[in-house]
């Protein structure tokens, strides 16, 4: 097909070869239009707005197929941009033995470079949306297809087999190399990173493509690559969930934890988990607010085990919500953290607020952080009967069994009515 496609006159042909000033700023110009209108389904996918989960793989779809008919369609559309090397295969079998050989050293190369860039701080952290969808296996595969297959074949169609063409065309071959490099990687910005790994990847691979011409070995690696970030992202996260669903079913909590990991907060939730505690803790904890329990749950559980005491400060901060909802969740979040540099805050609230549930979560909260002076004073002086008794019982508690810190963290057990008629 393509080469069927890139039949050009001869007319054609000869304005192609014929390269003055004038020419060459025009392929560039619009080489650069192309390489635009060709991204623009990913980068429209992945910064300026979020999609579901079908819609994003359609649009990468549709990425990779402008990147392998983009070329061809513009070298019809306008002569200065015609010109595709289409090799794919080396010229002697000999080659393929060549070509594994540098398959191996760019692999260990890019997986070097990675780890230092990574070590000295360079480049940018990956944020990749597709890891932070409901998991299905028909999604993996999908992505499999994509991530794995189409678009090391579409990208090295369009980056090793047109565009260093062009760029050749345009100025010095080892220039063109370096070009073709930067752009490819600056083409990832929309995804992910450290950029200086990707774009060493791109020298070596431009080398290969001027020095062997095969296409082969090049789309090979890339497949590698994006399979290990398949495998990375996508196929061990689901491994997981699975155990989770798992373990759900077995506790008989199945019906609310598939709820919680197919709905909309439930996928938010998941989405903030895989950003930094500064982003992340304070999003989660929005959502204890919420008046469903079971996202208030989802929420809850989420900030337990991914981020721990590392959101001190940020629980700090939501005790002092207007939202007596958010206050009460935090304060059961703080005791099961062990964020003992807290004791002072939740004895404040339980003190000064005047909603019984904010003051009895305060005590389960101070139960778990093994409170026992905070706990005799609310169960001395305490205006709330209910609260008292809490206390008093949680105290007789601890005395008998001083490391018995853990009280009652289920939903059922922060409910009012539950801790007060312990």
């Amino acid at each position: 097909m393509i080469s069927s496609a890139n039949v050009m006159s001869d007319e054609g042909q000869r304005r192609a070869e014929t390269c003055d000033r004038r020419t060459k700023a025009k392929i560039a110009l619009l080489f650069l239009g192309l390489l635009f209108i060709s991204h623009i389904p990913l980068w429209y996918e992945h910064r300026v707005v979020e999609f579901d989960a079908g819609t994003a793989i359609v649009l990468s779809y549709i990425g990779c197929a402008l990147a392998c008919l983009g070329p061809l369609l513009a070298g019809r559309w306008k002569p200065q941009l015609a010109g595709f090397d289409k090799t794919v295969l080396p010229r002697k079998w000999s080659g393929i033995g060549l070509g594994v050989a540098f398959v191996v050293l760019a692999y260990l190369t890019y997986a070097i470079v990675c780890h230092l860039a990574r070590w000295l701080g360079l480049g940018r952290a990956a944020n990749v949306q597709t890891g932070l969808e409901y998991l299905s296996l028909p999604y993996i595969v999908l992505q499999i297809l994509l991530v794995a297959v189409a678009v090391p074949v579409a990208e090295e169609i369009f980056w090793r087999g047109y565009a260093l063409r062009q760029f050749e065309r345009l100025m010095p071959r080892p220039l063109a190399v370096v070009v073709q490099a930067g752009l490819w990687a600056a083409a990832h910005l929309y995804f992910i990173g450290p950029m200086i790994p990707i774009f060493v990847l791109g020298l070596m691979m431009g080398l290969w493509r001027q020095r062997m011409k095969s296409l082969l070995p090049l789309i090979v690696l890339h497949t590698l690559i994006n399979g290990s970030w398949v495998i990375q992202k996508l196929w061990i996260p689901y491994r997981e969930q699975q155990k989770e669903f798992a373990e759900a079913i077995a506790n008989g909590t199945w019906a609310s934890f598939e709820k919680c990991q197919k709905s909309p907060q439930g996928l938010q939730i998941r989405k903030l988990a895989t950003k930094p505690p500064n982003e992340a803790v304070p999003g989660i904890i929005a959502y204890l607010g919420s008046e469903d329990n079971d996202i208030q749950d989802y929420a809850l559980t989420t900030l337990v085990l991914k981020f721990g005491s590392s959101g001190a400060k940020y629980y700090a901060e939501a005790l002092r919500s207007p939202d007596v909802r958010i206050v009460a969740e935090v304060e059961v979040v703080i005791g099961m953290t062990r964020c003992s540099g807290l004791i002072p805050q939740i004895r404040e609230a339980v003190a000064t607020s005047k909603d019984l549930r904010v003051q009895l979560s305060g005590v389960v909260g101070l139960w778990d952080l093994s409170d026992l002076e905070g706990l005799e004073a609310i169960a001395a002086t305490h205006p709330s009967e209910k609260v008292r008794k809490a206390a008093r019982r949680i105290v007789e508690n601890l005395s008998r069994n001083p490391t018995a810190a853990s009280g009652p963290t289920s939903r059922s057990a922060t409910q009012p009515t539950s801790i007060a008629s312990e």
